[in-house]
Order: structure tokens, then C-alpha cells, then sequence
């Protein structure tokens, strides 16, 4: 699934805030592709052939609409989780208030307190949204039909039992969500562990420490050199330790004050008391551990 991260040179970071939404339709290929990864799979070829029963269908729901299939298939109530905010393109099927003139649209870093301008972008960018939302609906329609050999209805129909949304109201502009939307933001969230025996040997040896993790959807290797030689540099000045998530091979010399790995345990991190600064692509997971732990 690695060729649907994005870099830090895709147009859907690059572009400005009012221009992103022309590029909102980045985030929907890269669904349709992953569905076809997904479904293309020899582990879930075997569960579509099968003539197995389910209780109930759980299923992530961001640029996801193929899990329908599923549901279909299977006759099994669905149960959508989001791991971002409440998307303007769900509320068709949720019965969800969606009124572009006062609720921002999440996809186009507008603050609940939006100009005229703003409000005029959030509108015709929202429904620029939905409609290129409806070819990729019947997208997800056809590659459903082909790989589960069925008919289907229109994906469009209100057929989710729930919605569980990883947002908390505190951190989101205020919106109205039907009973069926629950926010259950920070439940991923246990008590923190014992860091590994690296980790622990290298925070012994400073008195603060950086963070950097750009998470899973951006290519932490992609990260502009300049700005991450800037970092570097100014923890050795300030004589952090930094630990840095690195997605890809590092290319360069690692100073004695830095550690690179694919995989760091997050929530431990953060909870340390010598973690100080956390750099991050600001993903809803990590915005919520690091507000739970302290951070602003």
C-alpha cells in the first residue's frame, strides 16, 4: 500500500488552501486504487469466494465505498469507522447536516469562522467534491460488481448501521451529527508502556528530545533535505536528542545525537517526560495522542 502514500511534492500538499480542493480528487484515486489492491488480494479473494456468515461488517470508511461489497455479499449489518472527521461526501448516506456555508469543509484548511471568501471557496469547492465524488461512486460500483461477480444497487443507498468517527468535539468546528455518528476520538489511547532498551539508553543521554513522525500517509523519506538538515542542526545546537520515523532508506550521515527507524511506539514516546517537541503531518491520530499527553 505504499505507492497510495503521498510525498511531500504531491500537488495535495503543495497547492494553497483555496486551491486544494482541485486536487481533493487525488485522495479518491488513491481509494479506488487501494480498493483494487485489497481486492485483488489472495487472503480476501478467499473470503469473497466463501460461503462464510457474519455477524456484522466493521470497515474503515475514508475513500473506502468498495466495503459495500461486502455488506452485499455478505448481508451482514455494516459498521463504517473513519479514521478522519466527518467527510462532506458521507452525509448523503448518513442523513448527515451538510450545509457548505457554515461547515467547513475538513479537506480545505478553513477555520469555522470563515470570510465571505472563504465561505464562497467552501461552497463551490465542496460541491466540486460531490460530484466528482459521483463518478467515483460508480467507479466503486463496477470494480464491486467485477471482483464479487454480482449486481449491486446504487452504493449511494443508506445502508450503514453506524458510523464511529475518530474526532472529538473539542478539537473539530462545531457540526450536527445524527445519532447514528459517534465520535469515539482517543479510544485507541492506553496507558504507556516501558520504552525499548535503545530507546531508553538514548533518552538517558539527553535532557530533552524532539519527535519527528510524518505517520503513514505522507513518505517520511520524501521529507525536503534542507528543512530536515535544519532540524538536525538546530537540535544539536540546543543539544536535543532526535528522534526521527524514517519510512525509507536515509541517505546521509546519522549524527551521534539523532536515531532513525521505520517504527517508533508513538504514545510511549510522547508520554515521556523529556519529550518536548513533537514535528508531525498533524494526522487526527497523532493531533489527539499529542493533545492527551500534553503537547499544544
Amino acid at each position: 500500500m505504499e505507492d497510495q502514500m503521498f510525498s511531500f511534492d504531491d500537488p495535495y500538499i503543495t497547492k494553497p488552501k483555496y486551491f486544494k480542493w482541485k486536487n481533493a480528487n487525488i485522495l479518491l484515486e488513491k481509494g479506488l486504487k487501494s480498493c483494487q489492491s485489497m481486492f485483488s488480494n489472495p487472503n480476501v479473494q478467499k473470503i469473497i469466494k466463501s460461503r462464510r456468515k457474519f455477524d456484522v461488517i466493521l470497515a474503515e470508511y475514508f475513500t473506502g465505498e468498495c466495503i459495500h461489497g461486502f455488506h452485499y455479499k455478505f448481508g451482514a449489518p455494516l459498521i463504517g469507522v473513519s479514521s478522519t472527521a466527518v467527510m462532506p461526501l458521507y452525509s448523503r448516506r448518513l442523513f448527515d447536516p451538510d450545509n457548505p456555508s457554515y461547515i467547513v469543509n475538513n479537506l480545505f484548511s478553513l477555520q469555522d469562522e470563515m470570510s465571505f471568501c472563504e465561505r464562497t471557496a467552501n461552497f463551490f469547492g465542496t460541491w466540486y467534491f460531490k460530484l466528482y465524488h459521483m463518478s467515483y461512486l460508480r467507479d466503486n460500483k463496477n470494480l464491486i460488481e467485477r471482483y464479487f461477480n454480482m449486481k449491486i444497487p446504487s452504493i449511494t443507498t443508506n445502508n450503514n448501521s453506524i458510523l464511529l468517527v475518530n474526532s472529538q468535539a473539542s478539537i473539530t468546528p462545531s457540526t450536527g451529527l445524527v445519532p447514528r455518528v459517534v465520535n469515539i476520538g482517543g479510544v485507541h489511547i492506553n496507558a504507556s508502556s516501558e520504552l525499548p532498551k535503545d530507546i531508553q539508553e538514548f533518552y538517558q543521554k539527553f535532557a530533552y528530545v524532539v519527535y519527528v513522525s510524518m505517520g503513514t500517509m505522507v513518505k517520511g523519506h520524501t521529507f525536503p533535505v534542507k528543512q530536515r538538515d535544519i532540524i538536525i542542526e538546530i537540535c544539536r545546537q540546543y543539544k536535543f536528542g532526535l528522534l526521527w520515523k524514517w519510512d525509507g532508506e536515509y541517505r546521509g550521515e546519522i549524527p551521534s545525537h539523532m536515531m532513525v527507524k521505520k517504527w517508533f511506539p508513538q504514545r510511549d514516546i510522547l508520554a515521556h517526560s523529556r519529550t518536548v517537541i513533537f514535528v508531525s503531518h498533524a494526522g487526527l491520530l497523532s493531533v489527539i495522542e499529542a493533545l492527551n499527553y500534553g503537547f499544544q
